[in-house]
């Protein structure tokens, strides 16, 4: 597990950042964040087909950095939502190339 201080956007694999970035779009427009509806909606914008055992595995370690959360929907389904973490994790990616590329 990453501390508290170290977890940095680029600590994360590419596949573990579209997940967190799927969570929290589906999150903001409202939609259930599943593991099944995540994976669709990376099937949906570019990963062709995507197995059940990549989500969870990944949902598992996004978990365990501190940047997801997951709370229970019925016996089998959990939504997963970024957590303040996750954000403040994803925000400063973002501010920092906002900051790059405005330079150019």
């Amino acid at each position: 597990m990453t501390s508290e201080t170290d977890l940095t956007w680029t600590a994360l694999t590419g596949f573990e950042r579209d997940l967190l970035q799927a969570a929290a779009a589906l999150e903001h427009d409202g939609e259930p964040t599943s593991g099944a509806t995540l994976r669709r909606h990376l099937e949906r914008h570019g990963y062709g087909a995507v197995s059940h055992g990549r989500v969870y595995q990944n949902l598992d370690s996004l978990e365990a950095h501190g940047a997801l959360e997951r709370a229970p929907v019925d016996g089998r389904t959990y939504h997963h939502r970024p957590t303040e973490r996750g954000r403040r994790v994803a925000r400063d990616h973002l501010d920092a190339a906002t900051t790059a590329f405005a330079r150019s």
